[in-house]
Order: structure tokens, then C-alpha cells, then sequence
């Protein structure tokens, strides 16, 4: 059975809506979903979420040097959405009010 990888992008899209991650888009490359931040056309990849098996991804997060690192994280598109948020790795850096690089503030104060 294939797995209709625009089907999923779309449940990606709308998990990401749900958690109003609205400065986030998906592409798809192949079995793997990639969550990007910046413009369309310029995007900033920040994960990857790779088929496995039906219902099974993975989780990759992107390296400062350009290249994606595995994780050890696997479950569903929600499951890995949270944790690469709980993370920090999906938040909204130039969002008014929340800290960014370049900010010199302490954002734990």
C-alpha cells in the first residue's frame, strides 16, 4: 500500500495550525516531511519528520552546520511535532515578545 505523502504534508500543515505554528511550512522530498521557517522561497529548514512505516516517522533536526543529525525520537506526525517543539526547535524567533538572536535580554528573567 503507498502512503499518500500530500495527504500526509496536509495532516502535517494542520497539525502545525492547530498549534498555532502559523510562521511554519511543510514541503516533502520523497518519505520525508520538512518543517521550515522564513519565506517560501528562502525557507530555514528547522526538522524533518522521515517515514518509517505507516504512522511510524522519525524525527532529524537540522545541524548548524547545514546537515541533518537523527534523533532516537520516533511516533506519530503529532507526537514528534511535540517533541521537537518541546524542544524549542520550532518556535517563532522573530515573533514580537519572544527572544531571538538577536536579543541581548535574558529570556528566563
Amino acid at each position: 500500500m503507498a502512503i499518500d505523502m500530500e495527504r500526509e504534508a496536509r495532516a502535517l500543515r494542520a497539525i502545525l495550525a492547530e498549534r498555532k505554528l502559523m510562521h511554519l511550512h511543510v514541503t516533502k522530498r520523497g518519505k520525508s516531511l520538512t518543517i521550515a521557517s522564513g519565506p517560501p522561497a528562502d525557507p530555514d529548514p528547522e526538522a524533518r519528520l522521515t517515514l518509517l512505516a505507516p504512522g511510524m516517522w522519525r524525527l532529524d533536526l537540522r545541524h548548524h552546520a547545514g546537515r541533518w543529525d537523527q534523533t532516537p525520537f520516533t511516533g506519530s506526525l503529532a507526537d514528534l511535532v511535540d517533541t521537537a517543539e518541546g524542544m524549542g526547535r520550532l518556535d517563532d524567533l522573530g515573533a514580537p515578545g519572544s527572544w531571538n538572536r538577536g536579543d541581548t535580554s535574558d529570556p528566563s528573567h
